[in-house]
């Protein structure tokens, strides 16, 4: 007696090849599908420069915060030495956004400097350098006084002069 299950599939290089012809075939229609419009608010690109007291601010980052008409996620952006950079896949919504600009201070050594912050954890508190903490106006940020309309399919450069004491 024979116990061998009868075997449905064909393994033929003819056979083989139409599976991965068909496989082929989904996979592309799967990432064509995926590769259309996205549907829901316009975004766009946005640059420009940031100056504190007629300087390029060093550090900082800036919010553009929908406001009004405008609905939907705010979007932050990193501004190194007073120029920020957004692409239009993750640039704000078009429309009236609030701006808020805020400082990032300079800690003379950077953040994941273990080696940095150990020394400087083992001295003495009167030997530790002082960090000057620049202060930029709450109208600038928390407070912000700013607006910017984000348009579309327009080169949107947008410029910022701050003054650390009004």
């Amino acid at each position: 007696m024979n116990s061998k299950l009868p075997d449905d599939r064909n393994d033929s290089p003819a056979a083989v090849h139409r599976r991965v012809q068909g496989l082929c075939l989904l996979f592309t229609a799967f990432v064509m599908c995926g590769c259309g419009q996205v549907d829901g608010p316009q975004r766009a690109a946005v640059q420009g420069s940031v100056l504190l007291n007629g300087l390029p601010m060093p550090a900082g980052v800036i919010r553009f915060i929908p406001h009004g008409d405008t609905k939907g996620p705010k979007v932050t952006a990193t501004i190194e030495v007073g120029h920020f950079d957004l692409p239009a896949w993750s640039g704000p919504l078009v429309g009236e956004h609030r701006v808020e600009i805020e400082l990032r201070n300079n800690c003379a050594f950077a953040p994941d400097d273990e080696q940095a912050l150990q020394r400087l954890q083992s001295l003495k508190r009167s030997q530790r350098p002082r960090v000057k903490l620049d202060r930029i106006p709450d109208c600038y940020n928390r407070r912000s006084e700013l607006v910017a309309q984000i348009s579309p399919n327009a080169t949107n450069e947008l410029n910022f002069e701050l003054v650390s004491k009004r």
